[in-house]
């Protein structure tokens, strides 16, 4: 007999609708939904609403799908618990805080999951992580409606817009912090690279194109290496790549199959090693 696999799904919007659809159909999983707004219950998934009520599901491993906030405030308390968690926000991790709150709450035998999310090419980054003068350069340019409200920010008319507009270039930290639901390929490739700060980002909204784009360059004594990926946004929410939530899906089932998500999981030792290096030394 086939025991179910309990998956505790953080939010139910855009991404955690669509990761439950996915573990529907692959079945064997007994879900869970913490949601701020009232979701109906149905033959495979409950509805919890409290911190109390998640740890009587007893589940085996968090799936988080509702900010940053959550990251921050329902995060630890699950760690704590020794539930493992698969991070969606994983730009929450920029804030030094959050990672340290974290890697604390996560000591034993639950861990914090890092999924690639709406990118691929992170085997050759792991690669060439360690190598002299690594250079990690992130393009992500979206259509200008994924973009609308923070172009009006800054006084641009996204209808009025004809060429690509840049709204933001430099370090991945800032970039995950200001776009919170934009930026988290950025903090994936500063966690797993060369850190949040020497991770350089360009933001880019463009009136000419239907898909997402993420760029991503590579330099390093190894060689060079260019990444292009154009996703298809989420039906729900254009800020999101389609892809972000088959990402975390399949994740799940590597946690569950062969419990080796281990590679992928944040190092008790902090990812933002690399920025610590001594600032004088010359990479390039």
């Amino acid at each position: 007999m086939t025991t179910s696999k309990r998956v505790l799904l953080i939010g139910y919007g855009a991404i955690g609708r669509t990761v439950r659809q996915q573990l529907d159909t692959a079945g064997g999983y007994e879900i869970a939904i913490w949601s701020r707004t009232a979701i109906s219950e149905g033959r495979s998934h409950c509805a919890v609403h409290s911190h109390e009520e998640a740890r009587a599901f007893n589940p085996q491993l968090a799936v988080e799908c509702a900010g940053q906030d959550a990251v921050r405030t329902l995060a630890p308390l699950l760690l704590a618990d020794g539930v493992s968690v698969l991070l969606a926000s994983v730009g929450a991790l920029a804030d030094c805080a959050t990672h340290e709150m974290l890697r604390l709450a996560a000591r034993g035998r639950a861990r914090v999951v890092l999924p690639s999310g709406a990118i691929g090419g992170l085997d050759y980054l792991d690669a060439v992580a360690n190598e002299t003068g690594l250079e990690v350069e992130y393009l992500s340019t979206k259509p200008v409606h994924a973009w609308r409200d923070e172009l009006a920010r800054q006084g641009i008319d996204a209808d009025a817009l004809r060429e690509p507009y840049t709204l933001f270039e430099g370090s991945a930290a800032e970039a995950a912090l200001r776009y919170p639901q934009n930026l988290n390929v950025a903090a994936t490739l500063a966690l797993r690279g060369v850190g949040m700060e020497k991770t350089r980002v360009t933001v880019r909204a463009d009136p000419r194109i239907a898909l997402n784009t993420h760029e991503i360059q590579m330099r390093s004594a190894a060689g060079t290496a260019t990444f292009r990926f154009q996703n298809a946004p989420s039906a729900d929410n254009p800020k999101t790549s389609a892809l972000t939530a088959l990402s975390l899906a399949t994740e799940i089932a590597r946690f569950f199959r062969d419990n080796a998500a281990c590679q992928h999981c944040m190092s008790t030792a902090a990812p933002y090693a690399r920025q610590d290096r001594d600032p004088h030394r010359h990479d390039h």
